[in-house]
């Protein structure tokens, strides 16, 4: 396989990685952002004795941070496949 092909095979790798880390990044930030605001609606809701609401968002921040840790498992999985994927390109010359 010539330098060129090479090369083009590692820009079309990086280039599916994005594509595919994307949506996951999408999600975990999401995600982040969901939780942070389920966070200070609990702190706002036991400020004005709400405790019953506040335990409704703590929940729902508690569903959020498990989304963000499963996002940030998915995202691990694929930089995983990558890596491997770029070492065998790597391997291959």
């Amino acid at each position: 396989m010539s330098s060129a092909q090479v090369g083009q095979l590692r820009v079309n790798t990086f280039t599916d990685q994005l594509n595919e880390a994307n949506p996951i990044l999408t999600a975990i930030s999401d995600a982040m952002t969901a939780e942070g605001k389920a966070k200070d609606s609990a702190e706002l809701c036991r400020k004005n004795g709400e405790e019953e609401k506040a335990k409704e968002f703590d929940v729902a921040a508690a569903k959020c941070e498990a989304n963000k840790l499963s996002g940030n498992s998915d995202l691990m999985v694929c930089s995983k496949k990558y890596n491997s994927l770029m070492k065998t390109i790597r391997e291959s010359q």
